[in-house]
């Protein structure tokens, strides 16, 4: 490895189905490069997922800290053995695992710089009052840069922390996985999906509501759910409550999402909130239009009218109608498809993962510098000002 190389730590809380896991584990198993090797720290201990099992066949280094639930200080110990060990020259957060990593480089007496990307919301980022205090500290001293995933987060990241300037790098995917022909449909009739978490702000509540009344009208409709989550089972009785039946499948969690969105037809995202959404690019990689909140980042994902359709949160009625708009309208369906493929272009982790160590760099040789001021702090290039 030449000199110049750059060791990147990322740590995160755990490796488990989500997008900003995804994330890391696309950015640490890329093509080698000869100037950047990276490692991963998971907070928690192994939990045998797909994207663990990936970074293991692309030979990254993982390690897991076995951190408890809730605030776990003892979590800070083996973690600034490692960053010791391993002597990263950035370390680089995500979620709320930047607290943990500030605490555990002030206990191993090093100085390295953090790069700590905030996956959502600001205000939706943490679940209450002393994590966001907690979190605003860290992320207002000198040595951390945060990074927002879309320009919607950043400008939360400004509001909610009093930060001057936040630098956006969008999320990326890696295209090539979701570029596969449509499976035949073999006479089915037409199939909606989503794929997230069951968690309050997905909004699954609105969205089987809102397919009931698509179901009125186009009877031979399926709506596919993936994943798990704590409203799971709640959504599984309000889908019989509604007399759905069959037509509202509950895959639990799905380890071949190309092959889902390959046998789907229209996409749908109800979120109450949201930062980003990687699985709403995975689907437009994959050519399917797409229904979704106008919440957050998803408008900078989603051109309205030309990929797909925007509707308000927490609106059966509207949510129902975009649905059925696309429902009926096969030359429409095929439109946007082609026009979210072709604006998936966009998201190509390749670009995701250059604009980072394009960073780690601008970092590290003094062209972005923090400037602390009394109330808020900016980031400043030396030839121009960079973020949002």
């Amino acid at each position: 490895m030449s000199p110049k190389a750059l060791r990147v730590m990322h740590v995160i809380p755990t490796l488990g189905a989500g997008g900003a896991e995804k994330l890391v584990a696309s950015l640490a198993s890329g093509p080698p490069h000869p100037q950047v090797t990276y490692t991963v720290v998971s907070l928690y201990a192994r939990s045998h997922s797909d994207l663990e099992a990936d970074l293991q066949t692309a030979g990254v280094d993982v390690q897991y800290l076995n951190k408890h639930l809730g605030i776990d200080v003892s979590v800070i110990f083996p973690l600034q053995r490692l960053m010791r060990l391993w002597r990263p020259d950035i370390v680089h957060s995500h979620l709320y695992a930047a607290k943990y990593v500030l605490a555990a480089a002030v206990l191993a007496g090093l100085r390295t710089p953090v790069v700590h990307t905030c996956h959502s919301l600001a205000s939706h980022d943490l679940s209450g009052p002393a994590d966001r205090a907690v979190q605003r500290l860290a992320l207002r001293t000198s040595r951390v840069v945060v990074v927002g995933v879309s320009e919607s987060t950043s400008k939360s990241l400004k509001d909610t922390y009093g930060l001057d300037t936040v630098p956006t790098i969008l999320n990326g995917i890696e295209l090539g996985r979701f570029d596969i022909p449509a499976r035949p449909r073999g006479g089915r009739g037409l199939i909606y999906c989503d794929v997230a978490n069951f968690s309050p702000w997905k909004g699954h509540e609105y969205l089987i509501r809102a397919f009931a009344k698509v179901h009125e009208q186009l009877s031979a409709s399926t709506l596919l759910l993936a994943g798990n989550g704590p409203l799971l089972e709640h959504s599984r009785q309000l889908a019989q409550d509604l007399h759905l039946g069959s037509s509202v499948v509950f895959l639990g969690h799905v380890s071949d999402i190309p092959a889902l969105l390959a046998s789907s037809d229209v996409f749908v995202v109800p979120s109450l909130w949201e930062g980003f959404c990687l699985a709403l690019v995975e689907a437009q990689a994959s050519g399917l239009p797409a229904v979704v909140s106008a919440v957050g980042g998803i408008p900078e994902v989603v051109r309205a009218g030309l990929d797909g359709l925007l509707v308000p949160p927490a609106n059966v009625d509207e949510l129902a109608a975009a649905m059925l708009a696309l429902g009926r309208d096969r030359d429409l369906r095929q439109q946007m498809g082609q026009a979210a493929r072709d604006g998936s272009r966009r998201f190509d982790i390749a670009t995701t993962r250059a604009a980072y160590e394009s960073l780690y760099h601008d970092v590290l040789d003094g062209r972005l510098r923090q400037n602390i001021r009394s109330k808020a702090r900016c980031w400043i290039h030396r030839d121009h000002v960079s973020g949002s």
